[in-house]
């Protein structure tokens, strides 16, 4: 998972009683705090929580496709429209009911 990039790594030395020992430690980074998350039931994850990991994963996601669309000359208007049209579907299907 660290060589994946969803873990961060380091050594602590820490002191105990009678002598110090080393300790290795893991945090998730960015990455691997979204994978969490999104192992967990829906149910588990705090609304505020989901709604800024979206928003984060839609970040990212969203310039990785203007950098690719840049580097080969892709036209982002396509994009856009599927977007929109999403969009505008799900809150077509939310005011039908």
């Amino acid at each position: 998972m660290v060589s994946a990039g969803m873990l961060e790594h380091g050594m602590k030395q820490v002191l105990t009683e009678k002598r110090r020992v080393w300790v290795k430690w893991y945090t998730p980074t960015r990455l691997g705090r979204w994978f969490i998350l999104f192992l967990k039931p829906p149910t588990e994850i705090p609304a505020d929580l989901a709604r800024k990991t979206i928003e984060e994963l839609f970040q990212v996601y969203s310039s990785s496709i203007v950098e690719v669309c840049e580097k080969y000359g892709i036209d982002l208007d396509p994009f856009h429209r599927i977007l929109t049209q999403q969009y505008l579907k799900k809150t077509s299907k939310r005011s039908l009911e």
